[in-house]
């Protein structure tokens, strides 16, 4: 299978980088990275790549949409418009271009992927279609029409191949000709003949622009069936400057349209198949993208369920064992005691050392596992960790939860910690808050977890504003199918909710859990 090559047109570096490393990982070719319209024209020349990936707004003389216009139309190359911006005028433009995607900046990587693979698959089709138009445009010319003009005069002026068959006249002996004498046609009902002279005579009267049913008198008297259509030329100041007399064989647009009926089914059972091919490539690739959420998923509780492990082996095993020599250190600090020896001393700070010791390991074990395994364990979780930050950060830090909110699944309930976790962790070390709120709530049949707080805020997408603890939050969330919606303003602080049906199929043991609130 070829290599996807995508050349990347971005004239913000970071951006550029991160596209390009996106790119990457979705397996496509990356050949190069431009800054300017300019820059892209070229090595679109040279490269030929598969497709490219253009921003709108570029510096230099050419931006992105120029460029995306050229490398359409002169080198058939597809291109997908990258962009934040998204305004009437800016898509105005970009639709003038015909291109074969156009993304709002954020997006998701999945968007890319499927944005790039069904802008390669249009146009794959478009590239066959032209070369369908190509066929069909080439058999139109083969058919042919009888061509004849004259001038100011009715004098005969041109005449084609078709029309010297049909009229019996080679094209030197009708130059010069009255049109009447060369070109013969009657009513085939009434056998009137066909007036063309009066528009010489009369130069502002129209003629009718095409008849039908018509009879050539050749110039051996062979009458052919035809139909012709008549236009006169003007120059600018609408003076008559002579007739352009188009006619056919009746016949020969009989056979051309049964042609043209047998072309016509072909390309639309050819656009067809293509259609249902597409449709095929794009059920395929919704089937690979919830694969990799599946999996996704899975990876995520073997990792939640291995940290429980390590947490519970260092609570019930390590944490036992120094409990047991913490104990013995003490009952050897009491005997050192009683025979009045110096080395109580350092026995009882070795006591101290340990218990401390102890406190640590605890610490550690209950940050790999946060939520206990009770239905209120995810309450009491999260009214611990208001509580740690409180005493370790310089903030104010409470947890509301207006009535009891009872989680039975564990999982659901630790995706549902480590996302007011990092909400807060963000909080902290970004914004610089002096206040925080993490509030549980059951409303209307969703659980919501908030966390709000009155630090620095951004403005803009918070994608476009975050960093990675944004990413992880988005994750989780999408890991357990809840809605995460994050509001920011720098006078407001930063308000993150998730919210989740509360009768939910969790994703990691696939079975029916009622979380009550």
């Amino acid at each position: 299978m070829k290599t996807v090559e995508v050349l990347v047109v971005e004239d913000q570096a970071i951006v550029a980088a991160d596209l390009a490393a996106q790119l990457r990982k979705l397996r496509y070719k990356v050949p190069a990275v431009v800054s300017t319209g300019e820059e892209a024209l070229e090595l679109v020349l040279r490269m030929k790549p598969s497709l490219v990936l253009m921003d709108i707004k570029l510096a230099g003389d050419v931006d992105g949409i120029e460029a995306a216009s050229r490398i359409q139309t002169e080198l058939a190359t597809p291109v997908i418009f990258v962009s934040a911006h998204s305004d009437e005028a800016t898509l105005t433009r970009a639709k003038a271009t015909g291109p074969y995607g156009y993304l709002i900046k954020p997006f998701e990587a999945t968007d890319l992927r499927t944005t790039i693979e069904v802008a390669l698959y249009k146009h794959q089709i478009d590239s066959k279609l032209k070369e369908s138009a190509q066929w069909f445009a080439t058999t139109l010319r083969a058919i042919g029409d009888g061509v004849i003009t004259t001038d100011s005069q009715g004098l005969v002026t041109f005449m084609n191949p078709v029309a010297e068959s049909l009229t019996g006249w080679t094209e030197a002996e009708a130059l010069g000709m009255r049109l009447v004498d060369v070109f013969r046609a009657i009513e085939e009902a009434t056998g009137q003949a066909i007036e063309h002279e009066q528009v010489y005579r009369v130069p502002n009267e129209g003629l009718p622009g095409r008849r039908v049913d018509l009879r050539l008198v050749g110039k051996g008297g062979i009458q052919t069936a035809i139909e012709e259509t008549v236009a006169p030329l003007r120059n600018s100041d609408g003076r008559l400057m002579g007739l352009v007399l188009v006619f056919r064989d009746t016949g020969e647009r009989k056979r051309a349209e049964a042609a043209l009926r047998k072309a016509f089914d072909e390309m639309e059972m050819r656009v067809q198949q293509r259609t249902e091919e597409l449709s095929q490539a794009n059920s395929s690739l919704r089937a690979e993208i919830r694969q990799r959420q599946r999996l996704e998923r899975c990876l995520l509780g073997v990792s939640e369920q291995e940290q429980i492990r390590i947490g519970q082996d260092l609570h019930d095993g390590l944490g036992q064992r120094l409990t047991g020599i913490a104990f013995l250190s003490k009952s050897l600090e009491q005997k050192l005691q009683e025979q009045e020896l110096p080395e109580a001393v350092d026995t009882a700070r070795l006591t101290d050392l340990i218990n401390e010791v102890i406190l640590q390991t605890k610490e550690l074990a209950r940050g790999l596992h946060p939520v206990d395994a009770e239905p209120i364990g995810l309450m009491t979780a999260l009214s611990r960790w208001a509580d740690h930050i409180t005493s370790v950060f310089d903030l104010s830090c409470r947890f509301e939860c207006p009535e009891p909110v009872r989680v039975t699944d564990n999982a659901l309930a630790t995706q549902l910690y480590r996302i007011a976790q990092e909400a807060a962790h963000n909080a902290v070390k970004h914004a610089c808050a002096t206040q925080m709120t993490i509030r549980l709530a059951a409303e209307g049949g969703i659980l919501v977890l908030t966390v709000h707080d009155n630090g620095a805020g951004f403005s803009g997408e918070p994608s476009a504003a975050g960093g990675l603890g944004l990413q992880i939050m988005s994750h989780r969330a999408e890991a357990i199918g809840a809605a995460l919606n994050i509001q920011s303003s720098p006078s407001e602080g930063t308000h993150v909710t998730c919210s989740i049906p509360i009768v939910w199929e969790t994703p990691f043991s696939g079975s029916q859990h009622t979380h009550e609130a």
